[in-house]
């Protein structure tokens, strides 16, 4: 099993790799405003460069994700945890996992809810037995 900090590296690297035949290139950089003082600013909040082709949406989403994941692990509540989950969980209609089942992000949304079934059906086994149903 990973730890958290190799997941995520592995989920950037593979959302990368998905798409290194668009080949990533550096935009050319905005000159436009005259630059007063030649020394870095160490306050200064200029954007990076922008990278054309380069999956920033996706590997936003994952840092996003595994950053929610472990702020969650850090105060761990287990209702509240169960709750919020079931809650995300319960407002995706079949009708549209069905549709999302169809597009580019199939095999991951599949991998994903694979994964909440075997969690569910191990969460299973810790119930009193007769609250296994």
């Amino acid at each position: 099993m990973h730890s958290p900090n190799e997941a995520l590296l592995e989920k950037i690297d593979n959302i990368e790799s998905e798409h290194e035949d668009a080949s990533p290139e550096l935009e050319p950089p905005d000159i436009s405003e005259d630059v007063e003082d030649e020394e870095a600013d160490p306050g200064d909040d200029t954007p990076p460069p922008k990278v054309r082709n380069y999956p920033g949406a996706e590997v936003k989403t994952a840092i996003d994700n595994s950053v929610d994941a472990f702020r969650a692990a850090e105060r761990l509540d287990v209702l509240n945890s169960l709750v919020q989950a079931w809650g995300r969980l319960n407002i995706i209609p079949f009708e549209r996992l069905a549709e999302a089942l169809t597009t580019k992000d199939a095999l991951a949304i599949a991998e994903t809810v694979r994964s909440i079934a075997d969690w569910a059906t191990e969460a299973q086994k810790a119930l009193p037995h007769n609250e296994n149903k």
